[in-house]
């Protein structure tokens, strides 16, 4: 069905551009208001990996407000993660754990521990069940791609396409916001600069997945280990439902060094 700028349909308090974490988890807070919501989202599928890994205690916060934190505990997305400092050779450095800074320490200004390592797909698939039921359900438009906004003033017209059929479709809104990433449109359109940090290390990023769950419960270490060393980086953490996540610094005279033998691969991981 295509919508018209006209057709009571089509006209939302709010429209959301890109229903990652934070515009699922937006449509959830807005929804709680009252408002009136439309989520647009160019993919038709959640990503399958996972790619964030943690969230610190605000947004735990937010997570409860929003009234989602004790399903997510309950059906195990995410757990409270204790961090450890190693050495090349794995000695243990120090940490952010009872052990090190006792419990007190752990909290931080939000009531909640600095660090929660979370599922992000099980995440963001809670969080759109969570804002599609209800009597005020936001209205999600996925594998739709917004290819036009226009500021009119007191409301914003968007255009968008249907991918899998190229229908296209107008949405009215009082207001957008852009939860679309590092290419967003929403950015774009309002002309609004990307700043570069200018960050120059290059990390490789691995996410393993553990087919064996007794294996995984009882030989994998819970939390996160970041090796501090004088040439070396990385993280290890232990993620959940058979993940596990680990981030290597790649040495610039390494990077792009074709890897040809066993040997190769053993001496780079």
């Amino acid at each position: 069905m295509t919508t018209e700028p006209g057709d009571r349909a089509s006209q939302f308090d709010v429209a959301i551009v890109g229903c990652g974490p934070v515009g699922a988890l937006l449509a959830n807070l807005l929804k709680q208001y009252g408002h009136k919501v439309a989520v647009l989202e160019r993919e038709p599928d959640i990503f399958y990996a996972p790619r964030g890994m943690g969230f610190d205690d605000e947004s735990t916060r937010i997570m409860q407000s929003a009234g989602i934190l004790d399903r997510l505990k309950a059906e195990g997305h995410i757990y409270q993660a204790d961090l450890e400092l190693i050495d090349r050779s794995g000695k243990r450095l120090g940490g952010f754990d009872r052990r090190s800074v006792g419990e007190d320490l752990l909290s931080g200004l939000h009531g909640h521990r600095h660090l929660t390592f979370f599922h992000q797909p099980s995440l963001e698939a809670t969080l759109r069940e969570e804002f599609a039921t209800g009597e005020n359900a936001a209205t999600a438009y996925f594998n739709h791609e917004v290819t036009g906004i226009t500021d009119q003033g007191d409301r914003v017209e968007l255009n968008c396409k249907d991918r899998a059929t190229d229908e296209e479709h107008s949405l009215i809104a009082k207001y957008v916001v852009g939860c679309d990433g590092a290419r967003s449109t929403v950015r774009k359109t309002m002309n609004v600069p990307r700043i570069d940090l200018k960050y120059t290390e290059k990390y490789l990023v691995v996410d393993a997945i553990v087919d064996d769950p007794v294996y995984f419960r009882t030989m994998i270490p819970q939390g996160g280990y970041i090796l501090l060393d004088g040439k070396e980086a990385g993280v290890l953490c232990k993620e959940l439902h058979g993940h596990v996540r680990f981030d290597f610094l790649q040495h610039s005279e390494s990077i792009g060094q074709e890897l040809k033998t066993d040997e190769d691969y053993q001496k780079a991981a």
